[in-house]
């Protein structure tokens, strides 16, 4: 997901729908199949260092900043703690009742982990999520980031760990099943 998400932002485009429903495995039987990002239909290109205003995005999933209409592509990166959140957990880190209350516990953008839900993650996993899910976008990780965090360095295989930066800047690789292929985007 990271390895996508850093293709796409190194070449200005952000994805502005990042959630469990756009990610898919390329084949239906194959659990280890590739995992291919879908549904650019609110993508955009941006200028790095202008803001967007545009207000899209799935309610449990949307940045504060995107609510607040001034965002950047960082954005993405905050609906990627909310899916590693979720993968976690089962449940997600902002809730209500109706579309209104989600966004405005988003806003408010305080989460916690409860010990019911997390008492199996281990804490490096947690901060993970915490990089991502920083409310302050200059704290917030950025995909390339990401990739270098402890907890993906010390429960990810180092080849696929590396292959996943390669496809990160484009670099197609194909071995052991992985292959990051740009080519499935459509936009």
């Amino acid at each position: 997901m990271l390895s996508a998400v850093s293709f796409l932002h190194s070449r200005h485009i952000c994805h502005r729908d990042l959630k469990l429903e756009n990610w898919v495995l390329e084949s239906g039987k194959d659990v280890w199949s590739p995992l291919k990002l879908i549904d650019f239909g609110l993508s955009t290109h941006y200028t790095p260092g202008h803001r967007l205003s545009r207000v899209v995005g799935s309610s449990y999933y949307v940045a504060p900043e995107v609510l607040k209409k001034s965002y950047t592509e960082a954005c993405d990166l905050w609906s990627l703690g909310v899916i590693v959140y979720m993968l976690l957990s089962g449940a997600p880190p902002f809730y209500g009742r109706n579309d209104e209350a989600i966004k405005a516990s988003i806003v408010q953008g305080e989460y916690q982990f409860p010990n019911e839900l997390f008492r199996d993650v281990t804490d490096d996993a947690m901060a993970f999520v915490s990089c991502l899910l920083s409310y302050s976008i200059e704290y917030r990780y950025t995909a390339e980031q990401a990739l270098t965090h402890p907890w993906l360095k010390g429960n990810c295989d180092p080849d696929q760990l590396h292959r996943c930066k390669d496809g990160a800047q484009g670099v197609r690789a194909i071995s052991d099943g992985y292959s990051a292929d740009i080519n499935a985007m459509q936009m």
